[in-house]
């Protein structure tokens, strides 16, 4: 995910927010608007609620998810930190996904490996016991 926060950055804030954000995030602040994205795709699934948690008091800041709708509104730089961000997060996505399914090949192919010798050995001895 990747999101736009317009608000109330102040000397105050700043620090804590960069602090906070580091944890899980890369970020970018451009002429008052942070842009912000998750490192990786492990924190999808608590993203919304940690970037509402980092940016209090709520009232203060918009927090508006960047899609393929709005991107469009972007100026070239910003758009293009987003873009990057997207191409990043699927890329770790697909890899993740493809993991899987290697893996579970590798599982058939030592499972088929298993089978396989089990009857080769059963083949080996029928043919001891007819000699």
């Amino acid at each position: 995910m990747v999101y736009k926060i317009q608000g109330d950055f102040n000397d105050d804030n700043f620090e804590k927010i960069i602090t906070k954000l580091a944890q899980k995030c890369i970020f970018i602040y451009v002429i008052d608007t942070m842009y912000v994205s998750l490192k990786s795709i492990d924190y999808l699934d608590g993203g919304d609620a940690f970037i509402k948690s980092v940016f209090k008091p709520v009232k203060s800041f918009l927090i508006t998810k960047i899609n393929e709708k709005n991107i469009l509104k972007e100026d070239f730089v910003t758009g293009n930190w987003c873009k990057d961000q997207f191409v990043r997060l699927e890329k770790q996505l697909y890899e993740k996904n493809e993991q899987d399914k290697l893996k579970a090949t590798w599982q058939a192919m030592d499972k088929m490996e298993e089978e396989l010798e089990k009857i080769k050995l059963q083949k080996d001895f029928e043919r001891k016991e007819d000699n």
